[in-house]
């Protein structure tokens, strides 16, 4: 029980930081575009 509630943790843990990495990744990306446009 408690490996499986660690397990679950951990999984949980590394969703967040999947989405941290997304966001992160998207904004960047939007700034990147933004400036191509800026200049274009």
């Amino acid at each position: 029980m408690g490996c499986r509630l660690f397990l679950c943790g951990y999984s949980t843990k590394l969703n967040i930081f999947k989405f941290i990495f997304l966001s992160l990744k998207f904004k960047i990306t939007k700034i990147y575009l933004d400036n191509l446009f800026k200049f274009a």
